[in-house]
């Protein structure tokens, strides 16, 4: 009696390492769900960003440390698109924030306050 197609096709994904991604696919998923249920996340949404492609990133309000400068979040989520998120480390996020302003130089005003900021590219947080 012959093989069933079905299982042929998983006689050919374990060949593959399918089953081997599934196992680090889940692993992963687990991290994850780990990081982002242990960890404190601050939620940031920029509006203008589908327009600009870049994420206003806040250090000062009314002339005080804020934002940035002060936040105790381990990680930063922005929602760039509906539904689209993006989570980043917060020391990666200050350390990227703070190459670009130096060399840019590029300190804004926004945010619902009229802070002082710095403009950061979504693609540089894209890659590493």
């Amino acid at each position: 009696m012959g093989k069933s197609r079905l299982s042929t096709e998983m006689e050919k994904s374990t060949q593959s390492g399918w089953d081997i991604k599934l196992k680090y696919g889940d692993v992963r998923a687990d991290a994850l769900a780990k990081v982002l249920l242990s960890a404190t996340v601050e939620i940031k949404a920029d509006v203008k960003q589908e327009k600009t492609g870049y994420l206003f990133i806040e250090y000062r309000q009314r002339g005080k440390p804020s934002g940035i400068a002060v936040t105790t979040a381990d990680f930063w989520a922005f929602e760039f698109l509906a539904d689209r998120w993006l989570v980043i480390p917060t020391v990666d996020l200050k350390a990227i924030a703070k190459r670009i302003y130096k060399a840019r130089g590029n300190r804004v005003r926004g945010g619902d306050n009229d802070n002082e900021g710095v403009l950061v590219p979504l693609a540089s947080l894209l890659v590493p």
